[in-house]
């Protein structure tokens, strides 16, 4: 099964694993928010580009960079915000450092999905009152 075939999996961790079957769950959190179609598609697509450009282009910029050690890819990571680009971009440049670089993906998943709903909550009861 994938994950997304999981109900009680949250809808951005399964998301980010690029399943196509999540892409109909990301449509279906969109319309329940409000959204149109089209919004969700450029945001899927969004995402698609940004995926593959940062896939292409991590070789190319990672002498530039430093990208060779675990604290470079981990930092990296962070800063591209797309765990299947930077998986794939660390491929080809190292295949050492793609373990640390999902080890950052890992935080952001769980940091997410700990503080994400309080947050949230905390907020709309600000404002709500």
């Amino acid at each position: 099964r994938l994950p997304c075939e999981n109900q009680e999996t949250p809808l951005f961790y399964a998301c980010s694993h690029g399943e196509p079957a999540c892409a109909i769950r990301l449509f279906e959190a969109g319309a329940a928010l409000g959204a149109s179609s089209d919004v969700m598609a450029l945001s899927i697509a969004a995402g698609l580009i940004k995926s593959m450009l940062v896939m292409a282009g991590t070789p190319f910029v990672a002498p530039l960079i430093g990208l060779n050690n675990p604290r470079s890819a981990m930092i990296y990571r962070g800063l591209m915000g797309t765990t299947s680009g930077v998986a794939g971009g660390l491929a080809a440049t190292d295949e050492r450092l793609v373990p640390y670089g999902a080890m950052t993906a890992t935080f952001y998943t769980g940091l997410g999905a700990l503080l994400g709903p309080s947050v949230i909550f905390v907020a709309i009861r600000a404002i709500m009152g």
